[in-house]
C-alpha cells in the first residue's frame, strides 16, 4: 500500500463540494479529495495536529449511494465524526494524492 501525500495547507477558503472537487482537479498531479475512510484515518492518527488541520469540517470525495449525488461525506476534525451533507453546504479541502 502506498502512503498518501497530503497537501500542505488547506483551499484558501471553505466551498461547496462540486467546488472542491474542482479545485482538487484544478491542483494536477493526482490531487484528488480524501475518501472519508482516508479523512476518518488522518483524524485518528494525529488528531490534524501533525498535517495543520483545524478543528473543523472538512469535504471527502466520497458520496453515499442513497443520495443519487446530492450529498457527500464530511469528517469533523473537532471531534472525529462524519455525515453526509448536501454538496451545496460548504466545508474545508485538503487534498491528497
Amino acid at each position: 500500500m502506498t502512503e498518501l501525500e497530503w497537501a500542505k495547507e488547506d483551499a484558501p477558503q471553505p466551498m461547496p463540494w462540486a467546488e472542491a472537487c474542482a479545485y482538487a482537479a484544478s491542483l494536477g498531479n493526482g490531487w484528488r479529495l480524501p475518501t472519508r475512510v482516508e479523512l476518518c484515518a488522518r483524524f485518528d492518527a494525529d488528531r490534524g495536529s501533525s498535517v495543520g488541520m483545524v478543528e473543523d469540517w472538512y469535504w471527502s470525495g466520497t458520496q453515499p449511494p442513497w443520495v443519487d449525488g446530492r450529498a457527500a461525506w464530511l469528517v469533523n476534525f473537532y471531534g472525529g465524526s462524519s455525515y453526509s451533507s448536501v454538496i451545496t453546504h460548504t466545508g474545508r479541502v485538503r487534498c491528497v494524492r
